[in-house]
């Protein structure tokens, strides 16, 4: 089973999952052969409200293929799979089922789904999906309550999705199904109106099954109930109560505060001695599902019975709690601390909940489980945690890390923390921190707090170690020194009481990948990325700068023009909550969103990004940002020839004066966007040759000096750009294909292609060269270098701009068709005819090389003629 390829991540193989046994009549559904047919070539969703029979569909599905000889593999999600490293531990549990081969096409089947609501999750399942099908089919059973988007799938062909009209019950299949229960005997026009009271609703069916078994007056039993789902699922459920012994109706209602029915632990909660007998029998009537996953054989309620038992244990005024505390007790003793916490939390023995977390805590953070650990924390008022120094640590710790740095001072202050001088305290407090400052965009106060090592580390809290190491690493990298970086990196890794094995490998390889990125070396970088076990994925569910690491990754697959690939990481990313990410990591997100979308011809989605990045700068209140987003949009206005609005916006940057502060620190989202950039970008378009050059050779000797290949390159390529300006008769056509083997060695592309028409007249210089015919991956570069420029760039003239095409009325005309508005409005607007209208749109296009009036706008924008 190893050699099966799944998106990487930290696992641990120790349990074997299974579908449920449904040992209640079933029928063989008409939708059967849809699924199977459809998982022959894409994945499946079945989504469906509760009780429409979704989980006994994949099991018949699964038990057909089983049957069949294929490879099938089951898992059933709960809400504590909203931990990434468990959800995926499980994930590759299920496929580790005895027997199953990576050779071989695996049907996996994956139940509950609509649990998921963890974008990190939903991030790692979106990519399995993207990958699976050369390996895997997949069935997914959720609830439309479920937030994860299949619609890119449905429109790449790749997934069905069948929904709740697919899955009821036909008028048929209900005749069927009443035939195979033993209700034979019922006349034409009572599973008639049976099937309209539940109009195919699986488990309106069942329940109502169960009830009009105990009924002699049949026809009076179905015509008596009506109403919405809830309603019958209340008046069936209620039916089905009332109809049973004392016994069994004691039994229903206090286990029905159970998730998982063990028959030991239903013996203790009722003090009795016959709970397998009793559910069994309730197996083979319908009413529990039997389950043999991890925590051995058990039973489950449907939820919709299970929500309508524990309401109505409620009415019958049952002390819930005292029922939650016996059952905190079993799980305890029998070795499921997480069932325990919750029961004990729902018992309201806060007490006990917290002495578990005490012993288990550390454990729970080592496996991944965060979101886990940190509801349950919230669950507690704060105070009754005071005594616990480790608990405390562990919830501020978590708040800083989900929440963000202005969460946890908050937390602090409400604990009375802030002077404390407890161990475990003040260790946390100074990583938080150092944290807040890296926040801030403050790296050099963040170095100078990390300066002095931690005292009093015990193995309790070696996440908060562990964290010290990577923030000072951090810290040093974006004050520019790589040697105490890597010296830190290497501490971690040496250290024995610090975070787990899988969490510091993710961690070096990822700033390991980090450092040769901003050094230029992207074939170094990719291998740590990958090495990092899916850096993003893993870092992210460590949380500890996770996301600055994601989107390094993506900015490596942006310079190969992986676009998508990119594109789907940055929005990934965005997602996640704004205040846990660090300046970079918004800088870098939404200025490749920029670039990613302006290449895609969405110019306003381009803007609207570099906007949206300066908002959320001026709301964090970091200058960086600010200047960043004011950067790039006066490149992107430059790129479409609006000399006043990308001038405008490079002194709006400048106004800040943050020079020194982004040029002369380690910011990998600042290695192509400077302030002296900018200005030699506006003086190439507009400005004095020789003023460029002096600019130019002014940032050479200062990136020479920094190590970073990609801003050196780019740099010689610019004054290469230089000197043909000055020189159009001499162009240096030795230096600029030397550069140009620079870049195929480094493995940049997308850095010469932004440069767009800057750039174009070079390469088919060199394209036209006799060098260039005598050279292989030369050729090969160029050509992917101009067929990736903007089509447009192909027509203008090798100045670097040409000249407005287009005259004064037909600019106005253009302009009011980009409005929306008719020929008719435009002739009145502009008081000239309609024929004269139709003119000038026939000269635009033909000015433009375009084919229609929408065409023509989008190419003027591109253009930069509005």
């Amino acid at each position: 089973m190893s050699d099966i390829k799944l998106p990487d991540l930290y696992f641990d193989d120790s349990v074997r999952l299974l579908p449920p046994s449904i040992n209640f009549v079933q029928l063989k559904r008409d939708a059967i052969p849809v699924v199977l047919d459809s998982l022959n070539t894409k994945n499946v969703f079945l989504r469906a409200p509760a009780g429409y029979g979704k989980t006994t569909m994949m099991v018949q599905c699964y038990s057909r293929l089983r049957d069949a000889g294929k490879q099938v593999a089951w898992l059933s999600c709960d809400a504590s799979d909203n931990d990434l490293t468990r959800f995926v531990e499980r994930l590759q549990q299920a496929l580790e089922f005895p027997q199953v081969s990576a050779e071989k096409l695996i049907y996996l089947f994956i139940d509950e789904f609509e649990v998921i609501t963890e974008s990190s999750v939903q991030d790692y399942f979106n990519r399995f999906l993207q990958h699976s099908l050369l390996q895997f089919r997949v069935c997914v059973g959720t609830r439309p309550t479920s937030s994860f988007n299949t619609s890119r799938f449905k429109a790449a062909g790749t997934l069905s999705e069948l929904t709740y009209a697919d899955l009821k019950f036909s008028k048929q299949e209900v005749g069927d199904f009443l035939e195979k229960v033993g209700l034979s005997e019922l006349p034409g026009e009572d599973v008639a109106a049976f099937y309209a009271k539940t109009q195919g609703w699986a488990a309106g069916l069942s329940l109502g099954v169960i009830a009009l078994k105990q009924h002699s007056n049949k026809s009076r039993f179905i015509s008596d109930f009506s109403g919405e789902q809830e309603d019958i699922t209340a008046y069936l459920a209620n039916e089905v109560l009332d109809s049973e012994t004392v016994v069994i109706r004691r039994f229903l209602l206090k286990t029905s505060i159970l998730k998982e029915l063990y028959p030991e632990l239903c013996n203790q909660l009722l003090s009795i001695t016959d709970s397998e007998s009793i559910l069994q029998d309730l197996a083979l009537r319908g009413m529990v599902q039997t389950h043999g996953r991890d925590r051995g054989l058990h039973y489950k309620f449907h939820p919709l019975f299970s929500d309508f038992l524990q309401k109505q244990l409620i009415v019958e005024g049952e002390e819930s709690h005292i029922l939650h505390r016996t059952a905190a007790e079993w799980f305890e003793c029998n070795g499921f601390p997480e069932l325990a916490i919750d029961h004990y939390l729902d018992g309201r023995n806060n007490v006990r909940a917290i002495e578990l977390l005490q012993q288990q805590a550390a454990d729970f953070y080592a496996k991944g489980y965060c979101w886990r650990l940190y509801s349950w924390l919230l669950r507690i008022p704060p105070h009754e945690t005071q005594q616990f120094i480790d608990l405390q640590v562990m919830r501020i710790w978590l708040t800083a890390t989900i929440k963000g740095h202005r969460e946890a001072v908050a937390l602090v202050k409400m604990l009375a923390l802030e002077k404390s001088h407890i161990s475990g305290i003040t260790s946390l407090l100074t990583v938080v921190d150092i944290y807040r400052y890296l926040h801030i965009d403050n790296p050099k106060q963040a170095l100078v707090v990390a300066s002095p090592d931690l005292e009093g580390k015990s193995d309790s809290e070696a996440y908060i170690a562990h964290g010290f190491l990577t923030f000072r690493a951090i810290a040093s990298l974006w004050n520019g020194d790589s040697a105490s970086a890597r010296h830190y990196i290497l501490q971690d890794t040496k250290s024995e009481i610090f975070a787990p094995d899988f969490l510091r490998s993710s961690i070096f390889q990822a700033l390991q990948g980090w450092m040769a990125f901003c050094e230029g070396n992207l074939q170094d970088a990719e291998s740590y990325f990958k090495s990092a076990e899916t850096t993003r994925f893993k870092a992210q569910n460590a949380f500890l700068g996770g996301d600055s690491f994601g989107v390094l990754y993506a900015t490596l697959l942006y310079e190969r023009n992986q676009l998508s690939e990119a594109e789907e990481i940055v929005n990934s990313v965005l997602k996640s909550n704004p205040n846990t990410l660090f300046p970079d990591s918004l800088i870098e997100s939404y200025c490749l969103l920029a670039k990613i979308r302006y290449e895609q011809k969405d110019v306003n989605g381009a803007m609207t990004a570099l906007i949206d990045l300066e908002r959320v700068g001026v709301e964090r209140s970091i200058p960086r940002v600010i200047v960043s987003s004011h950067l790039e949009r006066s490149r992107l206005h430059l790129m479409q020839k609006q000399k006043a609005r990308a001038n405008q916006y490079y002194l709006k940057a400048k106004e800040y004066e943050l020079s020194g502060h982004i040029t002369s620190n380690g910011f990998f989202a600042n290695d192509l966007v400077w302030g002296e950039l900018t200005e030699i970008y506006l003086e190439l378009a507009f400005g004095d040759p020789e003023a460029v050059k002096k600019l130019i050779e002014k940032q050479l000797v200062q990136v020479k000096s920094e190590g970073r290949m990609r801003r050196e390159l780019l740099i010689r390529l610019l004054n290469v750009i230089a000197e043909s300006r000055l020189n159009p008769d001499l162009i240096p056509m030795s230096d600029f294909v030397d550069i140009l083997k620079s870049f195929i060695a480094s493995g940049l592309f997308r850095c010469v292609v932004d440069l767009g028409v800057m750039v174009a007249p070079l390469l088919r210089e060199v394209k036209a060269s006799r060098r260039f015919q005598q050279d292989q991956p030369l050729q090969c570069y160029v050509d992917n270098l101009l067929s990736s420029l903007h089509e447009t760039i192909e027509d203008v003239s090798d100045s670097l701009f040409s000249s407005t095409v287009l005259t004064a009325t037909e600019t106005k005309v253009l302009n009011l068709v980009a409005e929306g508005e008719s020929n008719k409005s435009i002739s009145r607007t502009l008081d000239i005819s309609d024929s004269t209208v139709r003119t000038h749109l026939r000269n635009i296009n033909k000015k433009l090389h375009t084919r229609s009036r929408t065409h023509a706008v989008i190419q003027a924008r591109q253009l930069g003629l509005l």
